[in-house]
């Protein structure tokens, strides 16, 4: 199935560039990646993960003390206010 894919704004949200060779085969590998995955629903039974699914299979919740905040921000970089503190890295 021929698709179009966007590289470039696909990079661009990545805040990432390729020139014109790159994303030539950047496409190429995204085709055959999305190729495959059309392809998953022919090569797996539904029928044949229905162990996979059980929900009755999970284990018990148990509540534990965790961490405390005091000793978290302790390790953290950098901290505000009682909060951890990162670098912006979305700008729009």
């Amino acid at each position: 199935m021929k698709r179009r894919i966007d590289i470039k704004h696909i990079a661009s949200l990545a805040k990432l560039s390729f020139d014109d060779q790159e994303t030539a085969i950047l496409e190429k590998n995204f085709e055959s990646i999305l190729d495959f995955a059309g392809e998953l629903p022919i090569l797996v039974d539904a029928d044949d993960m229905s162990d996979v699914l059980e929900l009755d299979k999970l284990r018990d919740d148990h509540i534990s003390a965790g961490i405390s905040v005091d000793i978290l921000l302790k390790q953290a970089p950098s901290s505000l206010n009682g909060f951890i503190s990162v670098p912006k890295v979305i700008e729009n």
